[in-house]
């Protein structure tokens, strides 16, 4: 077994500070009428003194203004429930409307908001989830158990689709046996259960009123930092701080009050970067297929993250030539996943290796994730299980029959990123002696086959869930244990050990327990060699050089650290 001590240094993702300019006048809203008509005013005249701002190098700091309007993007308002939004901009809107029992941060580590505690039974079947007491609605109604059994229902319960039901479908039972604590039955051991409880409570008294998920009758009320106090579902809504924020106001762990006064989220049927080059927004999003093509200006700014969409080559473990781990390590060392990268992404991407989380808390530092360098020992582990190099190919006698590697490689042939890695993984291959066809399908074609165990290799891709390992592309009973995201073992690998760790893993609510649990599977992961990855992707968001102060997007909370923004106006 390969010594994990080769540590892959981790790329040091560019935080920008934004530096801290002039206040310009704070505008007041108060006593308009149609709101939406003063933030176009607004808009416009931001539109015309912007560029002088801008055209110098030098401005006086005099502290951070209090007040103005953010502009944010909508493609569309399709519920007034938080539940039911399928829209990705919709829900960061609600994010700031509406807040969870549970928030995930920047390592993947549930830590509390509206819950105060939780345990867990030893088996890890029964939770007890207990819930702040100082918590408001906006509408100054006190929040209680009652409201989160009811979201649960809401979720569980209800015919429409909610991204939530999936993973909340480990959930058996639930009970608001107090005023502030609720009780959670599982159907099988689950320790990660707090990474799920990150849905947005809503309040019973209000939505229980709520004929369809569709209705446009209900003003969204919540608890958040953010209220809404207007909602057009054909043009946007319109957000104000909440100055009676429970948060802000707690005496143990007081958090800062929002500085800026209102966010404007229209709705455009244009792109979110198009609405943000024309002045129309001050925030768009950019995803891993995307952020290649942005080249930054003087009227924004890029920040990039880690995401979790992890590109990796599962092997057929069942394919007589890809059983012998030798030649699956062989095929892993032989990639320059340093060249492919920086080649083809730029620093749009981190090599990576197995699929878990980067920088999650299961794993430390020290641990470290690492890949061999392009073609280092793969000349020496197949010599050492017996092929020969003839002809610049690799051979070997099996079953009585002579077997070159000579393997196809599938891949979506509307995925341009991976028919370009295809490509490169090919030439790298062949240059160590294995023979690689690329085979360009259409995803329900390619997917099928990989699901029915009728391919050598394939290029494929996964979002590593909550949980912070994709621990369903090694587990063969499915049934048994809880497998996010719907993957599953298409490397038809069989390791008793892994899945006995994974069901340790699951078993056991003890911070200790599961780091060391899972850098036993993160050892075996690497020592199977079922998948070989090439890289996490990255992720952006935009900003106009509107908004001011630190910025710390990532993966769970893209405007993580608004209530520290400004504007100026």
């Amino acid at each position: 077994m390969k010594s994990l001590g080769r540590f892959l240094g981790k790329m040091i993702i560019r935080k920008i500070i934004i530096p801290t300019i002039i206040m310009a006048q704070v505008l007041l809203l108060q006593g308009c009428g149609n709101i939406f008509e003063v933030f176009t005013d607004i808009q416009n005249e931001i539109k015309s003194t912007e560029s002088e701002i801008h055209s110098t190098e030098r401005m006086s700091d005099k502290g951070e203004p209090s007040g103005g309007t953010l502009n944010l993007y909508l493609k569309k308002i399709d519920t007034a429930n938080p539940l039911f939004a399928d829209d990705f901009y919709l829900r960061d809107i609600y994010s700031l409307i509406f807040e969870s029992l549970f928030m995930l941060d920047e390592k993947a580590k549930a830590t509390p908001v509206i819950a105060r505690s939780c345990s867990a039974s030893e088996d890890c079947l029964e939770w007890t989830i207990t819930l702040r007491s100082d918590v408001y609605w906006h509408d100054g109604t006190k929040l209680t158990a009652n409201d989160v059994a009811f979201t649960l229902d809401q979720i569980l319960g209800s015919n429409e689709e909610n991204i939530f039901k999936d993973d909340l479908s480990v959930i058996k039972s639930f009970l608001a046996t107090e005023p502030y604590i609720i009780k959670i039955a599982l159907t099988k051991p689950f320790a990660f259960l707090p990474e799920l409880l990150t849905f947005p409570v809503i309040p019973r008294h209000v939505y229980g009123n709520m004929l369809s998920q569709e209705s446009s009758d209900i003003l969204p009320v919540g608890t958040g930092s953010y209220e809404c106090s207007e909602i057009d579902m054909q043009r946007g809504m319109v957000l104000k701080r909440n100055t009676e924020w429970w948060r802000s106001k707690d005496p143990d762990d007081p958090k800062q009050a929002p500085g800026i006064e209102f966010i404007s989220a229209r709705i455009y049927e244009i792109p979110a970067m198009e609405a943000l080059n024309e002045g129309k927004v001050d925030i768009a999003y950019i995803d891993k297929y995307h952020l290649s093509e942005y080249a930054e200006n003087k009227d924004t700014i890029l920040y990039q993250y880690v995401g979790r969409y992890f590109e990796f080559i599962s092997f057929n473990t069942k394919n007589k030539i890809l059983e012998d781990k030798s030649v699956r390590e062989a095929i892993a060392s032989s990639i320059d996943r340093d060249g492919i990268v920086l080649k083809l992404t730029g620093n749009k991407s981190v090599v990576w290796e197995i699929p878990v989380l980067y920088d999650t808390w299961l794993l430390p530092e020290s641990l470290g994730i690492y890949h061999n360098a392009a073609g280092n020992g793969a000349k020496e582990l197949l010599e050492n299980a017996g092929w020969d190099l003839k002809k610049d190919l690799w051979t070997k006698r099996i079953n009585g029959k002579n077997e070159a590697i000579k393997l196809e490689l599938l891949v979506n042939n509307e995925n341009k990123l991976r028919l370009d890695i295809a490509s490169e993984i090919k030439e790298d291959l062949k240059a160590e002696g294995m023979d690689i066809t690329v085979k360009a399908l259409g995803i329900d074609e390619l997917m099928e086959r990989v699901n029915d165990g009728r391919y050598d290799l394939a290029l494929l891709g996964c979002a590593i869930p909550e949980t912070s390992i994709a621990s369903g592309l090694y587990i063969n009973d499915q049934k048994s244990l809880r497998t996010p995201y719907a993957l599953r073992n298409i490397s038809q690998i069989n390791n008793d050990l892994m899945s006995e760790s994974f069901r340790m893993l699951y078993l056991t609510a003890n911070t200790e327990e599961r780091i060391n649990i899972a850098s036993e599977i993160a050892e075996r992961m690497y020592n199977e060699m079922a998948y070989t990855g090439i890289c996490l992707n990255k992720e952006a968001v935009v900003f106009s050089r509107r908004v001011r102060n630190t910025v710390a997007s990532y993966i769970w909370n893209r405007l993580n650290g608004i209530n520290e923004w400004y504007v100026i106006e």
